[in-house]
């Protein structure tokens, strides 16, 4: 039978790199609109507000019939914010990146598509066809781009953050967030080259789960492609990591969160993961989130 591997202390290798990982969670929790909050000494460029049609981008920029689009693309309606700013030269895009992911995490969003560099496809698609921004035209290997989802009551937001760096060496950001309809989520399974982007640039990957009949099931189809994403790249182990904070006690909420962990374990192994590619850690409520809340991540561990 397997032991869940929760230490506390001596024996936990990879304890102290889930921990650093996590504490860039930490900040206010109850928040109940989407905002987020800019890098610092980034500098505001341009902002707008409309309402109407917006495409949101699945998949990296391609020549389809003598036209530049994304391979994969949602038409939806909503209410548009834009702002794009100019970010500060004593960073690196991945930082900055970096420090979004974690805000987006504290709202439980969802990655719908993630992509860096060459794998994005061509900058100039991007900043001339799709965002209609020159400012964001730079090198095709210095870009970064994230869509995520996030459901919040009767609201959907979709988070678009696109960043770039020019060959004069200067740096912009673009996040346009779209208000739609609930009706309207977009139901997508990451693609391998998405888990591959988030796991290997040493971000949290969010495991879709649902709780059914007293079980937290992993959604269909996400472990075949974290298993295929594993499997070609067999240097790249995980570690399987379950908090829980639907209880009082510290104790029992590492209780419940390893048993959770084991399961989605299980699953995983079911899906085609070897089980020594993947660390399990229940951590109950010693890392930040949501009151009654259960969440699961993967992240990369070498």
């Amino acid at each position: 039978m397997y032991k869940s591997k929760v230490f506390f202390g001596h024996g936990f290798k990879n304890w102290a790199a889930v921990l650093t990982f996590f504490c860039a969670l930490c900040g206010t929790l109850s928040v109940n609109a989407l905002e987020l909050v800019p890098f610092p000494g980034s500098n505001l460029v341009d902002e707008s507000n409309n309402s109407g049609d917006y495409v949101v981008a699945l998949g990296p920029m391609r020549n389809i019939n003598s036209r530049w689009r994304a391979e994969n693309e949602q038409l939806v309606q909503g209410e548009v914010s834009r702002i794009v700013y100019e970010l500060p030269r004593a960073h690196d895009l991945s930082e900055v990146m970096q420090s979004y992911y974690a805000q987006l995490q504290r709202f439980d969003a969802t990655p719908l598509f993630v992509c860096q560099g060459h794998t994005c496809g061509s900058s100039a698609s991007w900043a001339n066809e799709h965002f209609e921004e020159r400012r964001l035209y730079g090198l095709d290997q210095f870009q970064d781009l994230a869509v995520f989802q996030v459901i919040q009551e009767q609201e959907v937001t979709l988070a678009t953050i696109y960043g770039v760096t020019r060959g004069n060496q200067r740096s912009y950001l673009l996040i346009d967030l779209v208000k739609i309809d609930s009706s309207r989520v977009i139901d997508q399974t990451p693609t391998v080259k998405t888990v591959e982007s988030i796991i290997k640039g040493k971000r949290y990957l969010p495991l879709p789960i649902n709780l059914v009949e007293g079980e937290f099931i992993l959604t269909e189809g996400f472990g075949a492609v974290l298993a295929q994403f594993l499997k070609s790249s067999p240097s790249t182990n995980i570690a399987l990591v379950v908090s829980d904070h639907r209880n009082d006690r510290l104790s029992q909420n590492i209780d419940n969160s390893t048993g959770i962990a084991e399961s989605l374990y299980q699953q995983l192994q079911s899906a085609g993961i070897a089980a020594n590619r993947i660390e399990v850690h229940g951590v109950g409520n010693l890392i930040p989130g949501k009151k009654n809340a259960v969440a699961a991540w993967v992240i990369s561990v070498r």
